[in-house]
């Protein structure tokens, strides 16, 4: 459905649903936040809970923009797992428990007045970036999310892809070794099981006790006791000083996702292609450059090599609220919306 003038002039409300964090914001046309709000997520507490707090985010932000929902035009929500947007259904989300088949956006318009759209995260933030961030301009975007997994979205035509079955964008579930390691998934050889945070993590605790020396060798031992799992900022605080078997583990990585970037190039042939998520932003450009190094000689078409930009996203944490936001306001999903705004 096409934006009439009336919305388009209008606030946004779009929010993040993570497993660890809600971040609502409230968003002006051209992408800038008037007003945020953050609250943990203790999905382990269950479905109502979460719901509950989600709502009060959203009531906060309003409040911190100086905005009642009647100014609202759109409101949109991002969260982890499969998403039937259609429906605004979370079908399931592994990091929430009990997560399965919850009626999200019929939920939230209850508790807070405004009908929403429900998008996957991974999507929203690849919207997102191509309308704000790093591929703003571009004609088609694939962004990849290397955190404790891999996720992806795809942007053609300024719309996200979903496909037949609402499940476009699984990147991470992409097989780049037949023989590699097994992934959480229950298949073998993704390029999660090989790149995200979780494998780095399990290459570099496996080295370590196989007699290799590392800055990160304490850390590990006292993982290992009991105490702090090891963390995307201490992997790239030894990457960032060189610390050779943080070094060795992280360009296999590379790599992976090079191989990967490759072979989404020779199917897709996207103007850009984005790295975004929690790994990605703590490790920094040097990280990505790698990234692309190993991805052009993947390509079918060398001479073009240069014309795929491959860069580092732009938005950081804000991505997926803010394109939650932006999906909601280009109306995809505002005619299944359960509920009007509130007078």
């Amino acid at each position: 459905m096409k934006e009439t003038k009336a919305r388009r002039g209008r606030l946004v409300l779009g929010i993040d649903l993570g497993g660890t964090k809600i971040l609502a914001l409230v968003i002006d046309r051209r992408g800038r936040v008037l007003g945020r709000a953050r609250e943990r997520t203790r999905g382990g507490e269950g479905v109502a809970p979460v719901i509950a707090r989600i709502a009060h985010a959203a009531r906060f932000a309003l409040r911190r923009a100086g905005v009642t929902p009647r100014r609202i035009g759109a409101a949109g929500i991002a969260a982890p797992g499969v998403i039937d947007p259609v429906r605004g259904v979370v079908r399931t989300a592994p990091n929430l428990p009990g997560w399965e088949d919850v009626p999200l956006a019929e939920l939230l318009a209850d508790q807070v007045g405004l009908p929403f759209a429900v998008e996957n995260d991974a999507n929203a933030g690849a919207f997102a970036e191509h309308h704000l961030g790093a591929g703003r301009g571009a004609g088609d975007l694939v962004a990849i999310f290397v955190g404790t997994g891999i996720g992806g979205g795809l942007v053609f035509g300024g719309r996200i892809h979903e496909g037949a079955r609402l499940a476009a964008g699984e990147l991470g579930h992409m097989a780049i070794a037949a023989a590699g390691p097994w992934c959480g998934c229950g298949q073998q050889g993704c390029v999660e099981a090989v790149a995200g945070r979780n494998a780095i993590a399990r290459a570099l605790r496996a080295a370590v006790n196989a007699g290799r020396e590392s800055q990160l060798a304490p850390l590990i031992a006292a993982e290992a006791a009991g105490g702090e799992m090891l963390r995307s900022n201490a992997i790239a605080d030894a990457y960032r000083r060189r610390d050779p078997l943080t070094c060795d583990v992280l360009a296999g990585a590379q790599a992976a996702l090079g191989l990967l970037t490759g072979n989404i190039v020779n199917l897709l042939d996207p103007g850009v292609v984005v790295f975004g998520g929690g790994l990605i932003e703590a490790l920094g450009p040097r990280f990505v450059v790698g990234i692309r190094r190993a991805a052009r000689p993947r390509f079918l078409l060398k001479a073009d090599a240069r014309r795929v930009r491959i860069t580092m996203a732009r938005l950081g944490d804000d991505a997926v609220a803010l394109g939650a936001g932006l999906a909601a306001r280009a109306g995809a999903r505002w005619e299944y919306a359960a509920h009007r705004p509130a007078r």
